[in-house]
């Protein structure tokens, strides 16, 4: 065999075992869907894909998902760090199916992060649940939309935002400048099972039209402290804002229209600033065995309720 045959040769091994080196389901960092996508490849920016349950599949872990255009791009499950971003302009969109979830988050690892920026996230009056996380780990949501969910609120069902961690795991989270409306029960509720604790902040929401709360707040036998700032809870059938066994800051935020602005319930306490509590049937309401806490700041504006306040607030100076 001439040498040139011989290194020919040589070559075409050396290529094969690289081929072979490459991992025929090889992950991108960032991936890419459109409305006029397909559902193959690696959903490069060349060629995207056209669904997020899809394309989650070509995105490694703490990758990210960039949406290019308008359109829906269904429902789906995440159990890995990822980041799906709408960068503006386009609409995203997700519809939940008939008694389905729109975005289902289980499985986390406590490192694990997830991040949703810019989504329209939408229960028809068919969906259940808007976005449920089960699990530990850190839930972002930014500039997000959820409504029109339907349920009882039985694990999640007719609840916009839905964060229950399980049992022994700890979720952090941070949910701002979204709106939660015209849900059949909560529109955020933070509930974690068994042990599980959460800890988190609520930021520029608004919350309203729901058929129960607003935002419920519920840490039975986990632990639960979140902060509420710079946010609307408003005609919502049952509480704008319900604690019950946890503990919230409420600061610079208002409840009006409400059955009942604010209700602390069974061990909650609830620090209440800068805030006003305006329109509702009841202020705020202080109930519950052992009964809730309310503390009020002397900056508070508690007005034009019908009664203004059912229980006995504590009046603390500001530090």
């Amino acid at each position: 065999m001439s040498k040139f045959m011989s290194s020919l040769a040589a070559a075409g091994t050396l290529l094969v075992v690289a081929l072979a080196a490459v991992p025929a389901n090889a992950q991108a960092t960032r991936t890419f869907v459109s409305g006029t996508g397909v559902d193959s490849g690696i959903c490069a920016r060349a060629a995207p894909c056209r669904t997020f349950a899809y394309v989650i599949t070509q995105t490694i872990a703490h990758g990210e998902i960039a949406v290019l255009d308008t359109a829906g791009y269904g429902p789906l499950t995440i159990s890995k760090s990822i980041s799906i971003v709408n960068p503006g302009g386009v609409e995203a969109g997700i519809a939940a199916t008939a008694g389905g979830t729109a975005v289902t988050i289980t499985g986390l690892a406590t490192s694990d992060i997830v991040a949703l920026r810019g989504l329209t996230i939408e229960g028809a009056q068919s969906g259940q649940t808007g976005i449920a996380l089960t699990s530990g780990g850190t839930l972002e949501i930014d500039n997000c939309v959820v409504r029109d969910f339907v349920g009882t609120g039985t694990n999640g069902a007719g609840d916009a935002i839905y964060i229950a961690p399980a049992t022994g795991t700890t979720t952090t989270f941070r949910i701002s400048n979204s709106i939660v409306a015209a849900n059949g029960h909560d529109g955020i509720l933070v509930s974690p099972a068994g042990s599980g604790t959460a800890q988190g902040v609520i930021d520029h929401v608004a919350a309203s039209g729901n058929t129960n709360n607003g935002i419920a707040i519920a840490g039975v036998t986990g632990a639960v402290n979140v902060s509420i700032t710079n946010s609307v809870a408003s005609s919502n059938l049952s509480a704008g804002i319900f604690v019950q066994s946890a503990k919230a800051t409420v600061s610079n935020t208002t409840a009006s229209n409400n059955a009942t602005g604010i209700l602390a319930t069974s061990s909650a306490t609830v620090q209440l600033t800068q805030s006003l509590v305006a329109g509702n049937t009841t202020g705020v309401s202080i109930t519950g065995s052992p009964i809730g806490v309310v503390d009020t700041y002397v900056d508070n504006n508690i007005n034009f309720n019908n009664t203004q306040v059912s229980g006995s607030m504590t009046t603390i100076a500001a530090q």
